[in-house]
């Protein structure tokens, strides 16, 4: 989704704006309830919201690193380096080493590189969820997206698109500096 990134204007939000945002950040992602005020000071740091015209979508930024993008009408997720920061803040998945090359293109992860030997879903997790995605074998993410299917219509079907890919390892967001 964040192949290549198109920034538009930049917005300092208010405090009234940045306690929604931390609000909605905790309520999605609970593991970041005690280190929010860490991420996202409450005083003294500025917080922007920046509009990204390609894709469309909304990327908060701290300290001039972005922390979280909101694509479009759609949930806040976490950049690949907060994620990888944070490693249990979210459902984890992971995927077979062949789905590597095209997860590193920006491609959607589909259900086979969930199913196959290697690929993994822990746990029941619903459609719309966000997820990071790992590759077997190694500790680090590669990913991060949002379930298309639920993981028992994964492990039924076995086939279709499995995940939408949101931000991934070497995309604008990876490479963008304010």
């Amino acid at each position: 989704m964040f192949k290549k990134i198109q920034v538009g204007s930049s917005t300092q939000l208010k405090s009234s704006a940045v306690r929604g945002l931390k609000a909605s950040v905790v309520e999605q992602y609970p593991a970041l309830a005690q280190i929010i005020d860490e991420m996202v000071p409450k005083k003294g740091t500025p917080v922007y919201s920046i509009k990204c015209q390609n894709p469309r979508g909304t990327l908060y930024s701290v300290r001039d690193e972005i922390l979280f993008v909101q694509p479009k009408n759609d949930l806040i997720f976490p950049t690949l380096r907060v994620a990888m920061q944070y490693p249990g803040m979210m459902k984890s998945v992971t995927v077979d080493k062949g789905t590597i090359r095209a997860a590193l293109k920006g491609a959607n992860i589909m259900a086979p590189g969930l199913t196959s030997e290697g690929g993994s879903i822990e746990g029941d997790i619903p459609a719309g969820t966000p997820v990071v995605i790992h590759v077997e074998g190694k500790s680090q993410p590669i990913a991060v997206g949002k379930m298309e299917l639920s993981a028992d219509t994964i492990r039924a079907e076995k086939t279709g698109v499995a995940i939408i890919s949101v931000t991934f390892l070497g995309d604008g967001l990876w490479k963008h500096e304010k």
